[in-house]
């Protein structure tokens, strides 16, 4: 009966409330359910098994199929803010980074720069105007240099024992 409603010319609607009062007077335990069940997964009886098809069950399907798609919705929005604040931190810890870096660097240039005036003045107090080919080796002096020939700057006799290029 129900293959003959499955290929009747009716609507889904009607095919399923046919089938329905069928399947509803039908006695089966389940001994006969199990029959029923392996008839229903023949290839005669396919479309039967569409038919059969309850509200429930196609709510169930349909409540699968938007829970996924929910899930990957909701899924894809979590993973883009967790990215974006990933992102933003990573970003902001680099930029203090590189911050911090380039403030260092501009102080030692800074410090270097007033060893250099410093070491000039005791030299030019200590033996007047100095040569543009001294001045120039201090400016190629390193920090440490410099700092050693302003604390020793008392001991040094000539500016030849300081063994600058511009002097030989």
């Amino acid at each position: 009966a129900l293959r003959k409603i499955s290929q009747a010319p009716l609507k889904t609607h009607e095919r399923f409330l046919l089938g329905e009062c069928v399947r509803a007077y039908l006695p089966m335990g389940p001994k006969h359910r199990a029959e029923y069940d392996k008839l229903l997964a023949t290839e005669t009886y396919s479309g039967v098994k569409v038919m059969n098809k309850t509200i429930y069950e196609e709510g169930i399907e349909k409540g699968v199929k938007q829970g996924v798609k929910q899930g990957i919705e909701k899924g894809v929005k979590q993973g883009v803010k967790q990215g974006v604040k990933q992102g933003i931190e990573k970003g902001v810890k680099q930029g203090i980074e590189k911050g911090v870096k380039q403030e260092r660097k501009e102080e030692l240039e800074r410090e270097r720069a007033e060893l250099i005036e410093m070491a000039g003045a005791l030299l030019e107090g200590r033996f007047g105007p100095l040569p543009a080919k001294v001045l120039a080796d201090l400016k190629s002096r390193s920090r440490q240099e410099l700092r050693s020939m302003i604390t020793n700057s008392y001991r040094i006799t000539s500016l030849h024992a300081l063994d600058f290029d511009g002097l030989k």
